[in-house]
């Protein structure tokens, strides 16, 4: 701004904004939303004001300045800069830049750019480490990568698959219908978690269904969000979380806060979204609870069937006795896991992906 530029460059800025604006990446209930519509305009505006090679945008002091406190407020953290740099080096496996990026980032390290407190810090000393030692990241650390600065998950591109994963063969059997070799050679999209969670869950297969549910004050949504919290910050996964029971509240924002839930990919709304297409968008959906959004079991299956690609994560409230959830029992029949909350524990009624420990939440 109250520079002159190229008229090429700021009719390809026009350009950018409105192909954002197409795709959905810039909406009208974004925070910045007015900011942008004045940004496109400014450069509509002076594009067709002048036929000149070069063009100034003339912006006022003020509105420049609201501008520049936006930009920096939104500015790219180092760590992600150098966690895109690390992403692009893998695909192009180029040694002398490997060598390279490892000395840029040691040095990063030791004058502070990318601090301790940095919530990446974790994921850029494994990335010096990976550099170090030559080794060749996994495709789960590449989708955690992936998420972190891209907001979606890169995953490989497995043979044509049937809703159930398995692939599709030209065997001579009717459809549906496989050999046990080739389900024994069929390639899923397994998702490893750690820590509590693989000891209280398991190894799950995407797209994964489970439940929970217990009593008032037991802990759940603490759970639940610690959840939502690893599988959006650990593992990339885009997750909108629909806090029916709190809302967009000040309970939910101490919530966030205590438990260091302000991470990327991890999304909040009171309700469904209205855009049934943002859901496309989105890995894990969790609903807060089931019972208070109104939805049922045969809407629940409904809500699969249209987006075979979402993962779910139910919650529902139980009766004051304790001893079972409010709902259809097909709830749970329908649910690949299921998990009871009680007292701040938690811990597998049913389980398909095999973890059974019995685990703490933690408040």
């Amino acid at each position: 701004a109250n520079k002159e530029k190229p008229r090429t460059a700021i009719l390809n800025l026009y350009k950018k904004i409105g192909k954002a604006a197409t795709e959905l990446k810039i909406r009208k209930s974004d925070a910045y939303a007015g900011q942008i519509t004045y940004i496109s305009g400014k450069l509509q505006s002076t594009y067709n004001d002048s036929g000149a090679a070069n063009l100034k945008i003339e912006v006022s002091e003020s509105k420049l300045n609201e501008l520049k406190q936006i930009a920096s407020r939104s500015a790219v953290m180092p760590s992600v800069r150098y966690i895109k740099m690390y992403l692009n080096l893998i695909e192009k496996n180029d040694s002398i830049k490997n060598a390279n990026l490892k000395a840029l980032i040691e040095s990063a390290i030791s004058k502070g750019t990318i601090p301790k407190s940095d919530i990446h810090f974790d994921k850029i000393t494994k990335i010096k480490s990976n550099l170090a030692n030559k080794v060749i990241p996994t495709n789960l650390e590449l989708n955690g990568l992936h998420g972190i600065c891209f907001g979606k998950v890169k995953r490989e591109k497995t043979s044509s698959t049937t809703k159930s994963g398995l692939k599709k063969t030209l065997n001579g059997l009717p459809e549906g219908v496989m050999s046990a070799s080739e389900i024994a050679s069929a390639k899923f999209d397994v998702l490893k978690l750690r820590g509590i969670w693989a000891r209280g869950i398991g190894n799950v297969s995407m797209p994964f269904h489970i439940l929970f549910w217990g009593e008032k004050g037991s802990g759940k949504s603490t759970l639940l969000i610690n959840f939502a919290k690893y599988l959006a910050a650990e593992h990339g996964l885009r997750v909108l979380y629909v806090a029916k029971e709190e809302g967009q509240s000040f309970t939910l924002q101490d919530k966030i806060k205590r438990l260091n839930a302000n991470v990327p990919n991890l999304y909040f709304s009171e309700n469904m979204p209205a855009d049934k297409n943002f859901l496309k968008k989105i890995n894990v959906l969790m609903i807060d609870s089931v019972n208070s959004i109104g939805m049922s079991n045969d809407e629940l299956e409904a809500l699969k069937q249209n987006h075979t690609n979402l993962s779910t994560v139910s919650l529902l409230m139980s009766y004051k006795s304790g001893d079972t959830y409010k709902g259809d029992s097909d709830f749970g029949h329908n649910a690949q896991a299921v998990f009871k909350v009680w007292d701040g524990k938690w811990k597998a009624e049913k389980n398909r992906f095999g973890g059974s420990e019995e685990i703490e939440i933690r408040f």
